[in-house]
């Protein structure tokens, strides 16, 4: 029977519901040989993967845990679980490239001077000296 709750509480369940893990805590309390016997942790992880959902006070007293014991249990899994770096390198790889096939070049100088150009084509480059004049 223990085996089986075991098997049962995979964690890696996208929908961890409230009410199947109370049930299956249920089944480990009446399955268990002793009351000093301690929580499977396929158990353990499934509430605190509730507690992403739920409070932390609500889980543990729907499936009758320590409150301080699961906050305990979830610090840990904090710390334990890959920490994602805030800055990572992603290598984007331009060469198949598309680029929009209509620009826009809009200017506005210090005088007021507001001139928006599209364009079609893919070199601005008879453009530049237009936008240099307009910026004196």
């Amino acid at each position: 029977m223990l085996e089986k709750i075991k098997t049962s509480s995979s964690v890696s369940e996208k929908n961890v519901s409230l009410e199947q893990t109370r049930k299956e805590f249920e089944i480990w309390r009446k399955a268990r040989k002793n009351r000093r016997e301690p929580i499977p942790d396929p158990l353990w992880e499934k509430a605190v993967r509730l507690c992403r959902r739920y409070s932390v006070g609500k889980v543990s007293a729907e499936l009758r845990l320590n409150f301080k014991t699961l906050k305990d249990k979830i610090k840990k899994s904090i710390k334990t679980s890959p920490s994602k770096e805030k800055n990572q390198f992603i290598e984007v790889n331009l060469k198949n490239a598309q680029y929009p096939s209509e620009s826009i070049i809009e200017i506005k100088n210090r005088d007021g001077v507001h001139v928006k150009i599209y364009s079609n084509k893919k070199n601005e480059k008879e453009y530049i000296e237009l936008v240099r004049t307009l910026l004196k």
